[in-house]
């Protein structure tokens, strides 16, 4: 995750959490001018700490605890005639799980996750990618049956590699065939079930990518890794297309590597979809960037070869 981002998306929190605990303590203060409110406040006060003084020293608390019972059911009478409930005298954070924090269990929140995301979204194509998931899938538009096993075994898979996120017994998935056969789908629905585990999820076109290579060459030294920071570091890189982009000659290959590398190293997530084939990968791109999308250790690749869907609809 992008430093900047996260800094910016936890000081967004802070700022909603200190929001929440000032409209609570002035809703308080409002309460507390009512001297009928204030009085009540006060003998509850002072009874709770007698029955916890009891307790401690196991004495009979009954009597207490049934006073204190009346005292409050006055005081939510009481509040409700003044336009308040309970909850507008307690913090009402938008996360239960950290109470704004940003933090659960000494790690990120889901909340940053999420807020995360959605700032990918504004910035990438991902604002752009197919509305698909796993439940929308229909194997009836596949006509033949051969076809139509193949797809629902594949769709499967898909699904039980996002089910076990980020436990997968590979990295890499990168799916071959021509335009048309639902490549874009498939990885659409793998890419919103993850967003909706809360993965840090980053997808963009070949095109887009091979422009952001661009800029990182261009870039001074100080610039260069703030552009491919969330690249390297988010949950799932999805890569839409690849082949389509413009090769740019010491950019391209140079810069897909270094990023595939640098992933493969972190043992983070990748997949791809391509119109080439196997042969086509290895002219294109070259043995080096080769040998890290075919390797088997990490890398499954899926051969998709229906008819073309836009012609069968």
């Amino acid at each position: 995750m992008n430093n900047n981002d996260l800094q910016k998306i936890l000081r967004e929190i802070s700022d909603n959490r200190q929001f929440a605990i000032n409209k609570a303590n002035n809703n308080i203060q409002t309460c507390m001018q009512n001297k009928d409110y204030s009085d009540l406040e006060y003998k509850i006060r002072s009874l709770s700490f007698e029955i916890a003084k009891k307790e401690i020293e196991n004495k009979d608390t009954s009597k207490e605890v049934k006073e204190l019972s009346l005292l409050q059911a006055s005081q939510d009478k009481l509040l409700k005639k003044l336009g308040f409930t309970k909850d507008d005298l307690t913090p009402q954070y938008n996360c239960k799980k950290c109470n704004d924090t940003g933090y659960y269990n000494g790690k990120i929140c889901d909340c940053v996750v999420s807020r995360y995301n959605d700032l990918v979204k504004q910035t990438s194509s991902y604002s752009n990618i197919v509305d698909f998931t796993f439940d929308d899938f229909d194997a009836n538009i596949f006509l033949d049956n051969e076809i139509r096993e193949k797809m629902v075994k594949l769709y499967s898979s898909s699904k039980k590699f996002c089910d076990n996120f980020p436990n997968t017994n590979k990295t890499n998935l990168v799916f071959l065939g021509p335009t048309g056969v639902g490549k874009t789908y498939l990885v659409s629905a793998i890419a919103n079930s993850l967003i909706q585990k809360y993965q840090l999820v980053n997808y963009l076109t070949a095109f887009e990518l091979n422009q952001m290579f661009l800029r990182y060459h261009i870039a001074d030294i100080n610039s260069k890794t703030s552009i491919l920071e969330n690249l390297i570091n988010c949950d799932l890189l999805v890569i839409d297309d690849l082949g389509t982009e413009p090769m740019l000659n010491n950019v391209t290959r140079e810069y897909l590597f270094l990023l595939l590398n640098e992933r493969s190293i972190r043992n983070k997530h990748i997949i791809i979809s391509t119109n080439l084939s196997i042969d086509g990968l290895l002219d294109r791109y070259g043995e080096r960037i080769f040998s890290r999308l075919a390797d088997k250790r990490k890398s499954q690749i899926i051969q998709i070869n229906n008819v073309d869907l836009r012609l069968q609809k």
